[in-house]
Formats: C-alpha cells, sequence, structure tokens
C-alpha cells in the first residue's frame, strides 16, 4: 500500500501502524525527500503527472491513504499546489485500477459549525482557502471511478504535532494562549485515535463512497482544552 505524507504528524502515525500490523508499505516522498527511515519508500514529484504515474505502475498498491497537504499558506494557489495538484495526478495515476484510495481531508472542508454542530449530510461551505482547497481535493476523489473513502478530522493532537505542542507547553507554564479567544469551541481527535479510524476505513466494505466527520465526540472550548492538556503535561 501506498502512504503519502509519511514524515509528517499524521502520515508518520500512519505507517509506523501499518508497518507493526505487518503491512507492506511504501511510503512516498518528494525528491528533496531522504528515503523513509521505515520502511520502503518511493521518490515522487506531485507536479508532474508521469512521476506520479510511473511510482503507482512500480507500486501497483491496492489501498493509497493520501495524507500529505498543507495547512498553512496565503493564496488559495498556494494551497491548490500542495492539497488539490497532488490529489489530481493521484487519481488520475489510479483511473481504471481497483485499489482503494482513502482521502484525509478537513472539517475545513466543511466550514464552521456556528450554534449547531454539522454533520456529514450538511453542504460544504468552507470560508477559507485551505478549507476550499480540500473541498476541492474531496470533489476530484468523489468523481473518480476509485472506490474511495474521505475521513475529516479536526484538530488532531499528540506525539510528533509541531503546533498543539507549543499551546500545551505554555499551558502547562501556566500562560493562556489560544486560537480566536478562550470561550471558541471546536472539535479534536487524539491521533492514534485518528490512526484506528483510518485503519477501519481502509479495509471495510461499508466505508467505501462515504466520508466521515473524525473526532473525539466532545466539543470543547480552547480554554478547556489547553487546561486539560496542560494539566497533564
Amino acid at each position: 500500500m501506498l502512504v503519502t505524507g509519511a514524515s509528517g504528524f499524521i502520515g508518520s502515525h500512519l505507517r509506523d501502524r501499518l508497518l507493526a500490523d505487518g503491512r507492506d508499505v511504501v511510503s512516498v516522498r518528494r525528491p528533496s525527500s531522504p528515503p523513509s527511515s521505515k520502511g520502503r519508500s518511493v521518490e515522487v514529484d506531485y507536479g508532474d503527472a508521469n512521476s506520479v504515474k510511473r511510482a503507482v505502475d512500480e507500486v501497483q498498491p491496492t489501498l493509497i491513504y493520501h495524507v500529505a497537504g498543507a495547512t498553512n499558506g496565503i493564496t488559495y494557489e498556494d494551497f491548490a499546489q500542495a492539497n488539490v495538484m497532488p490529489t489530481e495526478h493521484l487519481v488520475q495515476a489510479l483511473e481504471g485500477s481497483t485499489a482503494r484510495f482513502v482521502l484525509v481531508s478537513s472539517l475545513a472542508a466543511h466550514g464552521p459549525s456556528g450554534k449547531t454542530p454539522r454533520t456529514e449530510d450538511d453542504p460544504s461551505e468552507p470560508v477559507e482557502n485551505y478549507g476550499k482547497s480540500k473541498l476541492a481535493a474531496e470533489e476530484l476523489v468523489a468523481a473518480s471511478s476509485l472506490e474511495s473513502c474521505i475521513v475529516q478530522p479536526g484538530g488532531v493532537y499528540g506525539p510528533r504535532d509541531g503546533e498543539y505542542f507549543e499551546i500545551f507547553k505554555l499551558a502547562a507554564r501556566g500562560l493562556a494562549v489560544y486560537f480566536g479567544n478562550r470561550k471558541r469551541t471546536f472539535s479534536g481527535i487524539y491521533v492514534d485515535d485518528l490512526i484506528d479510524l483510518l485503519v477501519l476505513v481502509g479495509h471495510s466494505k461499508d466505508a467505501v463512497g462515504r466520508s466521515y466527520f473524525a473526532s473525539d465526540g466532545a466539543v470543547v472550548s480552547w480554554q478547556q482544552f489547553t487546561d486539560e492538556i496542560g494539566s497533564a503535561l
């Protein structure tokens, strides 16, 4: 199976779990990246459709986890280059195959919930460029002939995370730092729980053609979140 983004936070946890389960994992790496520290890897230039096609033909995967992407950028084009274009070239390379394609997207593709929590059946209404790019990637996958599934996690936290961890360290020192304001609510998920879900949908027949929100089931404020995590550090 192929795993993109295996050098990143979520991708590295997924790769390690699959290897521990005895799976034959091939990590996709960019030309500037070194070979994978665990398992096999294949070099791909996402901007070159032929490069992506060669890698797919070489590995002939039966399952692809597409985790690679970017959460930081300025313009929509910044996010499209990282989140839409690689997805498009992967889908093109896999068309006609019987491989299953699992896309790790984001709740940002649906947009903010407002006063009422959103569900998978609500229309997607992203409000910023990151979410719009993730929705565009989802639409590419959904429109393809591939056996696919889309997973949309909220904020993912856990070991190896570089974004939330800095906030947690400050909270542990008694310094309150919040995204927006302390009362703002959000849905999060611990990385191991997300990996459990990804492994499940990768092999479940019931997951084909569906998309899933992924969270720990609780809606918490930033103050509650940082207070609870900070006290545990």
